[in-house]
């Protein structure tokens, strides 16, 4: 482990007089990534909902003609 105590004096040798500025490329760079990135998503997105059919959903329950007859409800009736 280091002593950070011990070098708690010490001054820096060259002040720091100058701020920070962006870096134009750098931001460039940044936008066109984002953009391309946003761009990518919309189609993505615009592809997905196209690719969705609105079909009409066959019936599954089809209509009996014939009327069930349980044969245990006769036997639990007569008793």
């Amino acid at each position: 482990m280091q002593d950070f105590i011990s070098h708690k004096d010490q001054t820096h040798s060259k002040p720091v007089t100058e701020g920070w500025t962006p870096d134009i490329p750098s931001l460039l760079i940044g936008l066109m990534v984002g953009a391309l990135g946003v761009l990518m998503g919309m189609e993505y997105l615009d592809s997905r909902n196209s690719q969705i059919e609105f079909v009409e959903t066959p019936t599954l329950v089809e209509k009996a003609e014939v009327s069930f007859e349980f044969e245990f409800y006769d036997i639990l009736k007569n008793r």
